[in-house]
């Protein structure tokens, strides 16, 4: 493994921002849509007066923008300086981090929500952990941690190509590769309680995504 490959993933998406964003101006006709993860995680979310949003790795920033049009205190955690100035543009409104989520610190009980949308996978058995850790704290006792990753045959982490019919190159960068099993239990080993569990099929790019819906178990 290089010696900071959290450094390197901020160089890959630096690089690939504007393809990034470009990607996901075609949705395939099965994906879900932003209000589609809303609706999800308002299904298992107890009601209350004001809410705190926080999503990790915001991507070309759409689900984010949703959910601020829906929740007033919104906050979003990037890396990628490139990624960040886009998703600024997209969702104005939002409190932005531009820092490696490994060296933030929020107060414990703190956001009502947190998203994760292609993200847990960027991070090494080691730091994931960490960063549930981390997510574990920062969670309300009465909140919803939900993510998505592709589904894998194989548990491995290393240095992979992107997609080649979504990017304009190939470009690099590293990721761990979980199965049904082993992302179960990153979640069941961090003290969460797996609400739901289920898959969805991408055949336009030949992969399919695995979604976590979860919360503290106590």
């Amino acid at each position: 493994m290089k010696d900071n490959y959290v450094e390197f993933n901020r160089g890959t998406y630096n690089q690939v921002a504007k393809d990034l964003m470009n990607r996901h101006k075609k949705i395939g006709k099965n994906e879900p849509k932003a209000e589609d993860y809303y609706n999800k995680i308002f299904k298992y979310l107890k009601k209350k007066e004001s809410l705190k949003y926080l999503e990790l790795g915001p991507g070309d920033g759409n689900i984010l923008k949703y959910f601020a049009s829906k929740i007033t205190d919104t906050f979003a955690i990037e890396n990628s300086e490139e990624m960040i100035k886009l998703c600024k543009e997209v969702s104005p409104y939002t409190n932005f981090i531009e820092k490696n989520i490994l060296d933030v610190n929020f107060g414990n009980n703190n956001f009502d929500i947190i998203f994760a949308g292609s993200f847990i996978h960027l991070f090494s058995t080691k730091d994931v952990n960490i960063l549930m850790n981390k997510v574990y704290n920062w969670l309300s006792n009465d909140g919803i941690f939900f993510i998505y990753t592709t589904l894998c045959k194989k548990d491995e982490e290393g240095y992979f190509s992107k997609t080649k019919s979504i990017y304009s190159n190939e470009p690099v960068r590293f990721r761990h590769r979980y199965t049904e099993d082993s992302l179960k239990q990153l979640f069941i080993n961090n003290g969460f309680n797996i609400l739901e569990y289920y898959q969805i099929s991408e055949p336009e790019n030949d992969r399919i995504w695995q979604f976590v819906v979860a919360n503290k178990r106590r």
